[in-house]
């Protein structure tokens, strides 16, 4: 079998230029892609660089015809990418092609698909219900509706929580075309050589840590506000570690500031998947307040070392992450109730070696089977 995976952004640690995506997304996309790759033909085509054809791991990347593009001009950068798409159709002839994500290059992909009857599948990573209002993210929203309301539109959702909010915004959509295959990852537990433990003091405290970009989507700064409203008692034995690039212009660090709790909530910066093993390996809890989200890779990364999740009952994640030896639900978004989780993560007894075996689900191979079964599903209609 032929896979064409068409991407605007991957995270590929062999290759200069796509290494610094450190994003969940860039990261499972390039996962789900080398996986693909050990059982049949993986192609990849990007829109976020200029890229000629090579080869990484077991991946082929497509020359993107971009190379002529010297100055930055969206409309010709688009036009001589679907260009590139239709010339990499004719050379490689797939016998499906799986879009990652949408925006205006992916959505006039999809359709060229559709012209040609070439059977292909859209990837939903991220979804952003239209109740939601998410400062940046009119535009993402946009995307998404453009891709959904195209007719008889194959979709794929990487959590179940994600396709009933899918379906509830677009009653339109048969429910049979939203097919869910969950997250998974590939990282490996590593022992910490307690370089964060020591350089902090966490020592007699219980440690949460949350990763991913600092923005409003993400909503760490709730949990700034949610700490503050915790138990006397229980701020003194709580530490909290913010991992993730701030693109908020220093909003966090000022608001850990104004709290008068620098102490014990620490901003510590981006920080490369190849060193996150010594944050995860000094937590008790991961705590993911976000607005909206995927399942997330950090969420599935924390599992791996029978950490314990809290995060809000509506989540995205909620439904694949429920078990309530695994999470917290929270049932109320507001900061009080928050706290209150936290409380009940503090206090509750978790059973470590259960977590890992929970997270063994949720694996890259598992997903890629998953993957493969569904191209098939599709290739039979």
């Amino acid at each position: 079998m032929k896979v064409l995976s068409v991407v605007w952004k991957i995270q590929d640690n062999n290759i200069p230029k796509l290494a610094l995506d450190l994003t969940g997304a860039g990261i499972v996309i390039h996962n789900i892609c080398e996986y693909i790759g050990q059982k049949c033909n993986s192609y990849v085509m990007i829109g976020s660089e200029s890229m000629k054809a090579v080869k990484s791991g077991n991946i082929q990347y497509l020359d993107n015809n971009l190379e002529s593009l010297q100055e930055k001009d969206n409309d010709k950068r688009l036009k001589l990418l679907i260009a590139g798409f239709s010339k990499n159709l004719e050379l490689i002839k797939p016998d499906i092609v799986n879009f990652h994500g949408t925006g205006d290059f992916i959505f006039n992909c999809v359709k060229i698909c559709i012209v040609k009857k070439i059977k292909y599948v859209v990837t939903i990573h991220l979804y952003i219900a239209k109740k939601i209002n998410i400062l940046k993210m009119e535009t993402t929203k946009r995307y998404l509706s453009n891709i959904l309301s195209l007719p008889e539109i194959n979709i794929m959702v990487v959590g179940n929580g994600m396709k009933k909010k899918v379906l509830k915004d677009f009653p339109c959509i048969d429910k049979k075309n939203v097919y869910v295959i969950a997250n998974g990852t590939d990282y490996m537990p590593v022992n910490t050589d307690g370089l964060i433990r020591k350089k902090f003091g966490v020592e007699n405290k219980k440690v949460l840590i949350l990763a991913g970009t600092i923005n409003e989507r993400k909503n760490q700064i709730q949990v700034v506000e949610a700490y503050k409203l915790l138990p006397d008692i229980l701020k003194s034995k709580v530490m909290v570690f913010f991992c993730g690039k701030d693109t908020m212009d220093g909003q966090l660090e000022a608001a850990i500031n104004a709290s008068g709790y620098e102490q014990m909530l620490h901003y510590v910066g981006a920080i490369p998947s190849t060193e996150m093993y010594r944050y995860y390996s000094i937590a008790d809890g991961y705590i993911m307040p976000s607005l909206a989200e995927g399942l997330s890779i950090a969420c599935l990364e924390a599992l791996r070392y029978g950490i314990p999740q809290i995060m809000f009952e509506d989540s995205e994640c909620a439904e694949d992450l429920g078990d309530s030896k695994v999470s917290i639900l929270v049932k109320e978004r507001s900061n009080i109730a928050l706290s209150k989780g936290i409380e009940q993560w503090y206090y509750t007894k978790w059973d470590t070696e259960y977590i890992k075996n929970y997270s063994n689900y949720f694996s890259m191979e598992r997903v890629v089977s998953d993957y493969l079964e569904y191209y098939k599903k599709i290739l039979r209609k």
